[in-house]
């Protein structure tokens, strides 16, 4: 029976697996020692270690015509949940402000709460208890300010040490020691929201401005504004010349005022399904192309359903097939905003309040990345079309990637994955799969070493973080001035060795990876006249980091 091993090909950002059926493999480890006898001491024997070990695989199998069928290509599919984020109960039962992003609102704000219960009303001077510190500290006339359950409760007009005055209002009634707050969650996911990348566009050559590769669709929050589910009629709509191609960053403004205080269903319902409708705009958000069908809204780019019965997570689905070249984070925390037009997302950090040490430090502020973002996942899964392939086709391949793998390149070799079965680990009488690995590092323990250690299933795919992916290969093609360029190469290639080794001797440890990372040495292919299939005699070398110039 063939051992399934699996070659490791390309960069951190866009890397595939090649499945070989190896026939036997050899592991050999290596320790660079040196032992010698000390003289004038009887006969006593040293050695220096330095902990030196070089670990060599050689791997021999077979190559055979494929016998599937033609397997299709799948699109790339990611989550949004928004039932931890918003409660799925109306926000007027008290505990919901205990959970969620009104907890989090109020985490992040001083303490100032009511000092007796007020009736419904519009306007009036209300005696606030501010801990000592003082209204003036932490208000500013002009403020709209909320219950603790995110009802807005008027416009603040005047403020004295222990009472504020609220001008026109929603008149909506007080409870005596019920917070209030300068937020609430439509004023604090203001200018927040999310990006998509469409699949299409991670394609070189396929993006609307060359210049700017990672350019996303940008969807914003908009908390001036109520759409139906928050009692107002405002629908997604995209913002008028946000076109990526002349520069910009493609924006959708997504209306959420109300959304929370007063929804018409449960809020976290209400907020999935006002964002799923943003993703199904119509509108054209450029003048190329957004799929290769030839898409240009959001709507021809994804495809977005309900994940649950509470239809409070949504699943959006690339509709151009494919695996994506590089993945964008949907929620980063430092956002991604044009500062001139003001298109895009604002970051994801908020200001906390600092509790006072001392009144000549109250009510001060600081900025802190905000942890709490809607549970997410990166777009994942897509696949391109896999034909069959003859023996021939997989000896080439493996013959073209070892002959030409500059380091950092799709097609460079990374790691190998060569499972082995395991008793220690499994959770039962049977045995489980595991894959060989190496680890380095003074802070790696034993257990972290051993099979002891090794939970990691063999279907998961190698670790390549900290892997590096930059490559400094020259794919301008010909120039007239051929000698310059391989000077100007030579010394840049020089550079990037010494930059490589510094990153090499600065990193301290490394676990299990589920694989081994390694270095293509030697490929042998053999095939006997008139035989169907190849054999092969490949040698790899252990390595955590490559150097190359």
């Amino acid at each position: 029976m063939a051992i399934p091993v699996r070659l490791t090909v390309g960069n951190t950002a866009n890397h595939r697996a090649i499945n070989l059926e190896a026939t036997g493999f050899n592991l050999a480890i290596e320790r660079n020692i040196s032992a010698f006898a000390m003289p004038f001491n009887n006969a006593f024997k040293a050695g220096i270690d330095p902990n030196m070990a070089l670990t060599s695989i050689n791997i021999q199998g077979v190559l055979t015509d494929d016998r599937s069928a033609v397997i299709g290509a799948s699109s790339d599919t990611m989550t949004i949940d928004f039932s931890s984020f918003y409660p799925k109960l109306d926000p007027g039962f008290w505990y919901t402000s205990l959970f969620g992003i009104m907890a989090l609102i109020k985490q992040l704000h001083a303490p100032v709460s009511t000092t007796s219960a007020v009736s419904a009303s519009t306007s009036g001077s209300w005696s606030v208890d501010t801990g000592g510190i003082g209204a003036s500290y932490i208000f500013t006339v002009g403020d709209k300010i909320y219950a603790d359950n995110g009802k807005e409760i008027g416009t603040i007009t005047a403020i004295s040490s222990g009472a504020i005055t609220i001008g026109a209002g929603t008149a909506i009634a007080l409870k005596k020691n019920q917070r209030i707050l300068s937020h609430s969650p439509a004023s604090f996911l203001h200018g927040k929201g999310f990006l998509l990348m469409p699949q299409y566009w991670t394609i070189p050559g396929n993006e609307p401005d060359p210049s700017r590769p990672t350019t996303p669709i940008a969807y914003r929050f908009d908390g001036n504004n109520s759409p139906t589910a928050g009692g107002g009629s405002a629908t997604p709509t995209f913002v008028t010349g946000s076109q990526p191609e002349n520069g910009n960053i493609p924006t959708i403004s997504i209306p959420i005022k109300g959304v929370y205080a007063t929804p018409t269903t449960n809020p976290a319902n209400a907020l999935a399904a006002i964002v799923k409708a943003a993703i199904e705009n119509t509108t054209p958000v450029t003048t190329k192309k957004t799929t290769a069908a030839g898409g240009q809204s959001s709507n021809d780019t994804f495809s977005v359903a309900y994940g649950d019965a509470d239809e409070t997570v949504l699943i959006i689905t690339q509709k151009n097939t494919g695996k994506s070249l590089h993945a964008v984070d949907s929620f980063p925390p430092g956002g991604l905003i044009n500062a001139t037009s003001g298109q895009g997302i604002l970051e994801w950090r908020h200001t906390r309040y600092v509790t006072p040490r001392s009144i000549s430090n109250a009510g001060t502020f600081e900025t802190v990345e905000n942890p709490y973002r809607p549970a997410h996942t990166l777009f994942q899964g897509g696949s391109d079309k896999q034909l069959p392939k003859s023996a021939g086709d997989k000896a080439q391949d493996l013959i073209g990637i070892f002959a030409n793998s500059p380091v950092g390149t799709e097609d460079d070799i990374v790691g190998i994955q060569i499972p082995y079965d395991t008793l220690v680990t499994s959770n039962s009488v049977s045995t489980e799969v595991r894959n060989f690995f190496l680890t380095f590092g003074k802070t790696i323990t034993k257990d972290m070493k051993s099979s002891d250690g090794n939970t990691r299933p063999a279907s998961q795919p190698i670790d390549l973080i900290g892997r590096s992916n930059n490559s400094a290969t020259n794919v301008s093609g010909q120039s007239s001035s051929s000698l310059i360029n391989a000077v100007t190469t030579i010394f840049e290639g020089i550079a990037n060795v010494i930059e490589d080794i510094w990153i090499t001797y600065d990193t301290k440890s490394s676990g299990n990876r589920g694989g081994m990372l390694i270095i293509p040495a030697r490929l042998a292919i053999h095939q006997e006249a008139g035989q169907p299939y190849y054999t092969f005699d490949m040698r790899l070398h252990a390595a955590q980091h490559k150097i190359a110039p």
